[in-house]
């Protein structure tokens, strides 16, 4: 656990462990996350979950005794994907999301992973995205949501539908 303050940490969910309770939590938390990725529930519990135990994915949680105040889901190997970043509305602009990702680019072993973000979201993802030196992305319709553009930032010319 890396401690942001005297009340906030972050946690690593750990490889091989049975976190139950803190599963039906996170996914609780980043209900909203349905709506701009429609499956996502099902993405979480079969493949982030699925995979958890293995060397490729984790799941990173910024929480404070009350509640969870962010959580990034990364991957790496052959594909090095911040593949989400959520902070709850009381927990922006306080650098929960800056100290997410920071653990999640030292877990990946590169500060420029593969990160998309819906179009609805981009304005508010704009200081991170600046400070992260991520550069132009890609713009992909239909991506994710049928009639809605994904800012695909660091990725290849070839990319294939998410997993």
């Amino acid at each position: 656990m890396i401690p942001l303050s005297n009340n906030d940490q972050t946690t690593h969910l750990p490889c091989g462990g049975n976190f139950g309770w803190q599963e039906t939590e996170i996914l609780t938390a980043l209900s909203s996350v349905n709506s701009f990725y429609p499956g996502f529930s099902q993405w979480f519990r079969g493949r982030v979950i699925g995979e958890i135990d293995g060397p490729a994915r984790r799941i990173f949680v910024s929480r404070d005794q009350c509640s969870i105040n962010g959580v990034a889901i990364a991957k790496r190997g052959a594909e090095a994907k911040l593949c989400t970043l959520w902070v709850s509305p009381i927990g922006r602009h306080s650098g929960v999301a800056r100290s997410l990702a920071s653990d999640v680019f030292d877990w990946i072993g590169t500060e420029k992973p593969l990160f998309t973000v819906p179009e609805e979201r981009l304005d508010e993802f704009r200081g991170l995205l600046r400070l992260w030196d991520f550069g132009q992305p890609q713009r992909m319709l239909g991506y994710y949501r049928p009639g809605k553009i994904e800012y695909i930032f660091n990725g290849s010319g070839n990319l294939n539908l998410p997993v």
